[in-house]
């Protein structure tokens, strides 16, 4: 008869020798498993972990199982590695796309820019010194709205918002060539 207490038992660091686990994921998967466990004095205060042959033997199935599983969710086909890199390349010229128009879109708008000018504007790059500001805007208003020009509201961080008037309408309002 064969008396299981009497068998050899394996200790923790040679289950993982023999399986190629670490130390710590030996003890945790005996521990998930809730395998046969002894404990036995290995020097001074240091128990240590021993399994008798059959628990072994299925921590190191389980531990060969994880393992194997862990493989082969990492590996991909090739179809798979080239979905996934064209995927990828899709993303970066989506993004490339998007930000060549956002580009574009901010050229034209800066563009434009430079063809509106507010009173304080005007006032800023040396047009009416010394002229109030207040009286600037009739004449360029009246001109834009008699001609079809559109006036923009632009914000502005004195009075909310002001409007803003197309470089034609100040330079046929008041003769004056803008630079």
């Amino acid at each position: 008869m064969n008396d299981l207490t009497n068998e050899k038992r394996m200790s923790v660091k040679e289950i993982a020798a023999a399986t190629g686990a670490a130390e710590r994921t030996v003890q945790d998967t005996a521990m998930r498993l809730n395998a046969g466990v002894r404990v036995k004095g290995d020097g001074p205060g240091r128990p240590a972990l021993s399994f008798d042959k059959t628990s072994a033997a299925l921590i190191s199935h389980e531990l060969k199982k994880d393992v194997k599983s862990k493989v082969n969710s990492s590996i991909m086909t090739r179809e798979e590695e080239n979905a996934h890199i064209m995927r990828a390349m899709q993303m970066l010229m989506d993004r490339t796309t998007e930000a060549e128009v956002k580009q574009k879109h901010l050229e034209i708008e800066l563009d434009e820019s430079k063809s509106w000018y507010t009173v304080k504007k005007m006032q800023s790059i040396g047009y009416f010194k010394g002229v109030d500001p207040r009286r600037l805007w009739k004449k360029v208003w009246t001109w834009s709205a008699k001609n079809d020009y559109q006036i923009k509201e632009i914000p502005d961080a004195n009075y909310g918002t002001v409007n803003s008037y197309h470089r034609d309408a100040w330079e046929e309002a008041y003769g004056i060539i803008i630079d």
